[in-house]
This record gives structure tokens, C-alpha cells and sequence, in this order.
């Protein structure tokens, strides 16, 4: 989200608790009982009074122990996986990395099923430049943090265009892609306004038949050329016959937004610095490399690594998707108990915000370890070629040409939150977004806990007024009472967060609520959670150590609680006015268009 973005009205944080409930907790066992049981399991029948109100709830719940971590990483594909033997020659050093375009590529989809065929585009700076392609998949892996899977050598590479990327190679003037004769610069829209959308249109190099034994997960293209320039070309693999406890989506749709690839993305055009405004894609092509994070999506790297490495290190099996995938394929979330939202995931489409809101009103639950989720609306259309899902439109404004035709305005591209759509983040996730920017520079700042008797804190060591350090930014979330969120959303953070470009002190908070008497839904509120999981990016290439996080074991054990919430139904506090109030329309009168946004 970009500073420049900001809803023009401040929305102001109000603390809600639920009202009080009496209920019957279960004891904590002992250590050496833990030890002794791979899986202990209570059953008990609450009986819980609300407020004044004479509503009796029975409920039976289950209310289960993590297992231990030796018992906890036996059957499942990705533990399986991760215990077989990893690498790091994955990783690309600041020296290697193909900044000024000496080789790229792109897939020609976010992702692929098992047993699946998918293709990729690469271009070198100079024809008949020699490279190799290899494929690794991520996780834990040891600490490595990849395995290979696949390789080809000895490529013949085709010059289909190149960028210099400005990031690292400075005093350059390039805004375009240079020799890119299948390029598409600025299509005009059906109202002939500029869209400023650029897309490479490479010609195929290479397709893969995706082996069925391949475990769903990141997975990255390592493209090396003989002077040993190196870049990424990520994508996902898919297991769409699995059902399972836990759905890990990758924010593609962020990733594309800020892809300057070509020197343009949805925020500005790329001369050293992004210029707000000035030249912005209104619709941003997936048919382009990545630049930054070396090709993989600054945002993935940054982000979303640190937290898969650590699901797989404690053994979790999930399953991966995408944005993408979940709006041509909404279904997907009725096989899976939870949906997890990972680091920056901003930009959604109206089919996967609606395949959100049922499923939690069907039970499923919600983490987000996230911030600013679900903040933009965008739609899809085919590219040039006809493939579909590979144009992404956001327009930000009424300029959009949906929002000229009655029968498409509820197609018109802006933030959720503003006219003509009126929906704010908060009606499903219990919170929206309130802040972008951090500290000068973008520094961290600390997550402050004020609610430790929640269940989620269970065996962590913290005590309220605890800090956790550096985990607050670069985007992050607040409650915010505008009468339109769920009722009875608890807080349990209240960190002091500071806007560098509006020079405000905000709260910024993580908070939940339960969708149905069964599950849950909780907004960490911050960007940078998965920074405290894991401390994964000092060697890369793009300069993660300017965020010094240090992994917090306190962090690590809310985050398996509240993972462990999913299998292990703990003994919930709800009340009955709560089940009256799903998820649905907003009634909020939100900001001035053009105020708001999301970096």
C-alpha cells in the first residue's frame, strides 16, 4: 500500500471485548504427562452463561495437546518430504543476480496441479547465450530450505527483450524493456484511456509435465547462464484431489501488483524510485518476469518464505494455492478446515472475497498472518492470446470503464472500502487495515500483547504488556468499531505503531471472533508476523537484514496454538448473540475515492 493512498478520514481504534462468559476450563497437564502421550484428548460439556442473558449453550468440544514434534512430522507428504536431503545452491548472491536482464522468464500460469503441464518463457540479453534450468522446491529441508527436482543444461537462449533493473544497477535512464519486439506497451482501454499495461509475449521455451509424486509447495525456476547470472521464475504446485486441515494461499495478485517489470506496476512508473500516480498500470500482465526478490517477487521472499519454512519444519501438512486459484476454483476451500493468509495479501477478486465469507459462514477458519489483507478489488481477462487470469485490473479510481455501465459498476476496480462497492475489510476479518509505513526507513517496531488468558497463548511464557520486537509493519491492521464488523471480536494486542509519512501514532492491533460456534477467525494485523517464525533472508540478494528480526519462541508457540486450534477444537467462549452476526454486507460510509490504498 502506498502512503500517498491513505483514506483521507483516520479510522479510529475502539477496544471491544466480548461480553463476559463463565465457563469451565479444562487443567493444563503436566510436562512429563505431554511427554509421555503423543495425542491427549478431553472431552467435557461446557455450559456457558452469557452476560445477564438466561441462554444456556451446551457444547461439546474437543481440546487436544500439540503433539510432540518426533510424533507430529510421521505421515504426511511434507514432512516425508522435508526429511529428505535439501540444498542451498537454491540460493542466488547479491553478485549473481541478473539485474541487468542478462536472463529472465516467466510462467504461463500462477500455478499447476500434480501430474500437471505447465510452460515457461525465458529470454536471454543476447541470442545463443548458453544457460540451465533448474526447479526447487522450498521448505525447511535441514535449514537449507530447498530441494532440486529437476534440471535441464546445455539451453540455447532466444533474445526475446530484456529490463535493467534499477534497484541495483543505478545512473540508468531504461523505463522500458529493451529489444522486446513481441512486447505490448499501453493498450488502450474501451474508453481509449491509457492502461499502461505492459506484457512481454515470449515465445514458449521450455513446458514441463509435472511428475504426480511432486508434494504441493513453492517452487522456483533457477535460471543460470554460462557467466553464472542467475535469476527465479516461482510458481506453485497444486494437490486439488486433497482434502485436509490446512490451506496456504500464496498472494500472487500482490506480488503482480508491485512487479515493475518493464518499469511500470499498479503504483507508478520506475526510474530509480516508484513516481505514485504518474503512469500506472490500470491493468498489470502476469506474462512478465519478476524483478526484485532476483525474479521470485520481492513480497515472497520477504514474507511468505519465513513462514512455509517453518510450517514444514514443525511438520504441518498443508496444501498451497493461490488467489488466482481460488477465484477460477472457489470449491477449492470446501476441502480444507482452515485458509491461511501469509505477509503482504492485498489484492482480491470479488469471487474469492464471496468464496471467503461462505466458507466461514460453513465453519471453515481463518488465520491471517498477514496485514492489509483483502484491501483492493480487482477482476481478471484474458491477455492478447486469449489465456484466461492473465491480465489483472485495478484501476483504483472511477476511471475504471466498468464503472461507466450500470449493469458492470459492481466491476469497478477501487478499494473495497470506497464508493461504488462500500465493503470494508472488517465485515469477515474482524479488522482492516489502518497503517502503511513504519518507522524512518521502514523499520519494525514491536507487538504488544494485552489479552494472555486467550486460549492462543496457552504455554507461550508471555503476560500482558509483553513485547514482542520488530514484528509490527510494513502494513498493519486495527479494530475498528464502524457498526458493520462481527460482533464480539477480541483484541489481544495493542501495539503503538508510527507512520512515517503521515508523522501519526496509531493502535494497531491482532484480534479474533468466532464465525460459528465451531471455528475461528484471527487477523495477526501485521505484514510481518512469519519475520518472527523464522529467520530466513540474510543471505539473499535484496536487503532483508535491514530487518533485524529475531525469531521469538513465544510467537512461535501462539502461531501453533492457533494451528493447532484447527485439528484440536479447544474449549471455545462464545456466545449466542455472536452466531447471530456472520459475515455480510457492509453499511460503512466510507472515504473519499482516491484516499486509500494498499502498498
Amino acid at each position: 500500500m502506498q502512503s500517498n493512498e491513505r483514506d483521507a478520514t483516520l479510522a479510529v481504534t475502539v477496544v471491544r471485548k466480548r461480553p463476559t462468559i463463565k465457563s469451565l476450563r479444562l487443567p493444563q497437564p503436566s510436562p512429563s504427562a505431554v511427554s509421555s502421550l503423543q495425542t491427549l484428548t478431553f472431552a467435557t460439556l461446557i455450559f456457558v452463561i452469557i452476560g445477564s442473558s438466561t441462554a444456556v449453550i451446551g457444547i461439546t468440544l474437543l481440546h487436544a495437546l500439540h503433539p510432540p514434534a518426533a510424533t507430529a512430522q510421521i505421515s504426511n507428504p511434507i514432512a516425508a518430504e522435508n526429511a529428505l536431503p535439501g540444498t542451498s545452491s537454491w540460493i542466488i548472491t547479491t553478485n549473481a543476480y541478473a539485474s541487468a536482464g542478462q536472463i529472465s522468464g516467466y510462467a504461463t500460469d500462477v500455478s499447476v496441479n500434480e501430474g500437471g503441464t505447465i510452460s515457461f518463457a525465458v529470454s536471454t540479453r543476447f541470442a545463443g547465450d548458453g544457460y540451465s534450468f533448474k526447479i526447487f522446491r522450498l521448505g525447511y529441508y535441514q535449514g537449507l530450505g530447498g530441494r532440486q527436482v529437476y534440471e535441464l543444461d546445455n539451453q540455447v537462449g532466444l533474445a526475446q527483450g530484456y529490463y535493467v533493473d534499477h534497484s541495483f544497477v543505478t545512473g540508468l535512464a531504461n523505463q522500458l524493456p529493451s529489444n522486446c519486439q513481441s512486447c505490448i506497451f499501453d493498450p488502450l482501454d474501451s474508453l481509449n484511456q491509457h492502461t499502461y499495461m505492459i506484457d512481454a509475449n515470449w515465445q514458449v521455451t521450455q513446458t514441463l509435465h509435472v511428475p504426480a509424486t511432486w508434494v504441493t509447495g513453492y517452487y522456483l525456476v533457477l535460471l543460470t547462464t554460462a557467466e553464472g547470472k542467475q535469476s527465479y521464475i516461482p510458481f506453485i504446485v497444486r494437490d486439488d484431489a486433497q482434502r485436509g486441515a490446512y490451506l496456504v494461499q500464496a498472494s500472487v495478485t500482490t506480488w503482480q501488483a508491485y512487479n515493475y517489470w518493464g518499469g511500470r506496476n499498479a503504483y507508478g512508473y520506475w526510474n530509480g524510485t516508484i513516481q505514485d500516480g504518474t503512469g500506472r498500470s490500470r491493468i498489470v500482465s502476469y506474462n512478465r518476469p519478476y524483478v526484485r526478490g532476483d525474479g521470485a517477487g520481492d513480497l515472497f521472499l520477504r514474507s511468505e518464505i519465513n513462514f512455509l519454512r517453518f510450517v514444514e519444519k514443525e511438520g504441518y501438512n498443508v496444501s498451497y494455492t493461490t488467489n488466482v486459484d481460488i477465484t477460477r476454483n472457489p470449491s477449492v476451500l470446501g476441502r480444507f478446515k482452515s485458509l491461511i493468509l501469509v505477509g503482504h495479501d492485498e489484492y482480491w477478486s470479488p469471487q474469492e472475497r464471496t468464496a471467503v465469507t461462505d466458507a466461514l459462514k460453513n465453519g471453515m477458519d481463518l488465520m491471517a498472518f498477514s496485514g492489509n489483507e483483502a484491501y483492493k478489488k480487482i477482476r481478471f481477462q484474458p491477455d492478447v492470446n486469449g489465456h484466461a487470469y492473465r491480465e489483472q485490473v485495478y484501476y483504483r479510481d472511477l476511471t475504471d470503464p466498468a464503472y461507466k455501465n450500470p449493469a458492470t459498476i459492481q466491476d469497478t476496480t477501487v478499494p473495497w472500502r470506497n464508493p461504488p462497492i462500500n465493503q470494508t475489510e472488517n465485515i469477515f476479518l474482524g479488522e482492516m487495515w489502518n497503517l502503511g509505513r513504519t518507522l524512518p526507513d521502514n523499520k519494525p517496531m514491536n507487538f504488544t500483547v494485552t489479552d494472555t488468558n486467550e486460549w492462543m497463548f496457552a504455554g507461550s511464557g508471555l503476560h500482558n504488556g509483553d513485547v514482542i520486537k520488530g514484528i509490527m509493519g510494513h502494513e498493519m491492521d486495527s479494530f475498528v468499531d464502524n457498526h458493520v464488523q462481527p460482533q464480539y471480536v477480541t483484541t489481544v494486542s495493542d501495539s503503538l505503531v508510527y507512520d512515517d509519512h503521515y508523522r501519526l501514532i496509531v493502535h494497531s492491533n491482532a484480534a479474533f471472533y468466532y464465525p460459528t460456534g465451531n471455528s475461528f477467525a484471527f487477523d495477526g494485523g501485521t505484514v510481518w508476523w512469519s519475520l518472527g517464525l523464522d529467520d530466513f533472508g540474510a543471505q539473499i540478494s535484496f536487503p532483508r537484514n535491514e530487518y533485524p528480526v529475531a525469531v521469538d519462541p513465544r510467537l512461535q508457540k501462539v502461531t501453533e496454538n492457533l494451528l493447532d486450534a484447527v485439528v484440536n477444537p479447544l474449549v471455545f467462549e462464545i456466545d449466542a448473540l455472536a452466531l447471530a452476526s456472520p459475515p455480510g454486507a457492509s453499511n460503512v460510509t466510507p472515504g473519499p475515492v482516491g484516499g486509500g490504498g494498499g502498498d
